[in-house]
């Protein structure tokens, strides 16, 4: 039995090496011996870490929300896994790096979810799709990010920060400590709230301008990627939330941290925006 949970653990250790960013290997090194079992399932817990891996608390406390500037991306209304984006303009649209290969359909004020955990597509007039890309990036944290710009509705003809309005990105480099929300489409155990948008606060509690990430506390799951990372006190944007890193350990509390690209440190980011703005 020992070394069947040996080769599990050095099984667990080679995934994290090979999926996670080079940040998440530092903040996650503090994993206990406990920690790494639970989550290998030789020792129950609910919820299950291994599942959680990007929720910060003892439970996911991320509630339903309504805020019509959101958007789900997928691929197609065929499929129920995607991505998060949100306004910046009438039509332009940020998002992580690697969701830009999801965007085929914009949902905005997209329904919960069916009993069964599938989809409910949005109306069709709040469906959108991508018209431009003006630049993107897939390479870790700090420069994970998609700018696009979206074709009007094909009903209505409307572009869609003229019906949703649109966020305001946040000018200087946030400090540590602040009170963040991010808020996104991501999946979830309770299974209506699985793609439906959902929400959760947590602190700031890392900035490197240098790389332009930051590392907060927000609880967040897969679909997540590509929401926005919202200072509560203005409601401005400071970054997109790319990748999760977060885990909550019995012993040790919080553990980890999950990560986003700063907007405001990130030079080609703020020249794709510019471009698409000026578009």
């Amino acid at each position: 039995m020992e070394k069947i949970i040996l080769v599990l653990v050095v099984l667990l250790f080679t995934i994290t090496s090979h999926t996670a960013p080079r940040s998440s290997q530092i903040e996650g090194a503090k994993l206990s011996k406990s920690g790494i079992l639970k989550s290998l399932g030789f020792i129950s817990e609910a919820p299950d870490e291994f599942e959680t891996q990007a929720i910060c608390t003892q439970r996911d406390e991320r509630q339903l929300y309504r805020d019509i500037r959101i958007a789900r991306i997928r691929k197609s209304l065929r499929t129920s896994r995607g991505c998060t984006g949100f306004l910046i303009s009438p039509k332009c649209i940020l998002t992580a790096g690697h969701c830009k290969k999801h965007l085929g359909v914009i949902e905005f004020d997209a329904p919960i979810s069916t009993s069964t955990g599938r989809f409910e597509d949005a109306n069709p007039v709040d469906q959108y799709r991508a018209h431009l890309v003006f630049g993107y990036k897939e390479a870790g944290f700090g420069n994970d990010w998609t700018v696009a710009s979206l074709k009007p509705n094909s009903i209505t003809g409307a572009l869609p920060g003229h019906r949703y309005g649109y966020f305001q990105i946040q000018q200087g480099i946030p400090i540590e400590g602040m009170n963040l929300r991010v808020s996104g489409y991501g999946s979830s155990r309770v299974r209506q709230h699985n793609g439906s948008l959902k929400t959760a606060q947590g602190s700031l509690t890392g900035v490197d301008p240098q790389n332009a990430f930051v590392v907060h506390l927000a609880n967040t799951r897969g679909g997540d990627s590509g929401s926005a990372i919202v200072d509560e006190a203005t409601g401005k944007v400071i970054g997109i939330h790319t990748h999760g890193g977060c885990a909550y350990d019995r012993e040790e509390g919080t553990v980890g941290g999950n990560y986003g690209t700063l907007i405001e440190a990130h030079s080609e980011l703020k020249r794709a925006i510019s471009a698409c703005l000026s578009n």
